[in-house]
């Protein structure tokens, strides 16, 4: 089953024919663009996009029709997607995804079956797609402050996507039925700065008000400030796009020590937790994972970082939030820190 992706990677022809540059110095841009994830093959079907065009504000993208069917590129990705989610069956809710730092379009592409597998596959799981926003990080454990920069751009192109979202929303969907599913978000590492920043410039658009998109967001080993959450930070705002929110943190994620201590001095949510736990929304959980015992991987149970798919522990307590689970038989709530504990 085709998956669907989106990426600010820069565009390279090979053989007359555009493909995404998946090098890891592949150069960042402003324009989105669409296609399609064969995870079994590992290939990617990039569409040809007649949109493209090379300002740099959010709002670009407004002259799209989008009940036009003739209309390839982004209009005929969101009507795929659409369809998808119109048809009459259970398991038929979506993934958006937004992957952390070193991890290049290989990893991306990994991370992608991993959601699939464990996601997708799953019977008892409502997710019925992926949706993967790939920006070019770089492969390098060494070039943080680099996909920081990446990070920050890519955040702006995603609020791009956003608005295209919007519009689509507006002109398409407002005049048929409501297809009933949700839509969820999954955020790792870096990844969360990249939806921070494509809060932030949404706040700052015309469509700041449209309402709760996600139904459920889900932020893992977060790689942003510690107050993000508090009066003054996009964040802040964050019941204005979800319904509700995780955040799955690591006492001993040693990828966010490095962070902190090398190139980027401010403490890590995805670490400690927000640094006043009272002053978070309310509609925002915090899930502390140092307890667990089931990382996969060497790399995992050296850093503590990707957690969120190498421990089953992790994987299945964000399966029951993308069910919309009230109650939680394997967390226990610490109610002078406002969070839960995640049973090892």
């Amino acid at each position: 089953m085709q998956q669907f992706i989106f990426t600010n990677r820069a565009i390279v022809k090979k053989r007359g024919v555009e493909q995404i540059d998946t090098s890891d110095s592949c150069g960042n841009t402003q324009n989105l663009r669409f296609g399609y994830l064969d995870v079994s093959k590992k290939k990617v079907a990039l569409i040809p996009d007649p949109d493209i065009v090379q300002e740099h504000g959010v709002e670009s993208y407004e002259t799209i029709d989008y009940k036009d069917s003739k209309q390839k590129g982004s209009s005929e990705w969101f009507n795929r997607i659409y369809a998808e989610m119109k048809e009459d069956k259970e398991k038929n809710d979506t993934l958006v995804f937004i992957h952390g730092f070193y991890c290049g379009f290989k990893c991306f592409i990994s991370n992608m079956e991993h959601l699939v597998t464990n996601y997708v596959d799953n019977p008892e799981s409502s997710i019925g797609r992926v949706v993967g926003f790939c920006w070019p990080s770089n492969n390098n454990l060494l070039q943080y402050k680099n996909d920081r920069e990446d990070a920050h751009y890519a955040g702006a192109a995603l609020a791009r996507g956003w608005i295209k979202l919007m519009q689509f929303f507006s002109e398409f969907v407002g005049v048929d039925n409501q297809c009933g599913k949700n839509i969820h978000l999954l955020a790792h590492s870096l990844g969360n700065a990249v939806f921070e920043k494509m809060i932030a410039s949404v706040l700052s658009s015309r469509y700041s008000s449209f309402g709760q998109v996600f139904k459920e967001v889900v932020l893992a080993a977060p790689d942003i400030q510690h107050d993000a959450f508090e009066k003054g930070n996009p964040l802040y705002h964050i019941n204005d796009f979800c319904e509700r929110v995780h955040v799955y943190t690591h006492k001993s994620d040693d990828a966010l020590r490095i962070s902190k201590y090398t190139k980027n001095f401010e403490s890590r949510l995805g670490k400690n937790g927000p640094v006043r736990p009272f002053h978070i929304p309310s509609n925002v959980s915090i899930v502390d994972c140092s307890l667990i015992k089931d990382q996969r991987s060497i790399k995992e149970k050296l850093f503590d970082h990707w957690y969120y798919k190498n421990s089953q522990t992790v994987i299945d307590d964000i399966g029951l939030v993308l069910n919309g689970a009230d109650s939680f038989e394997n967390r226990n709530y610490i109610a002078n820190q406002n969070k839960f504990i995640l049973k090892p």
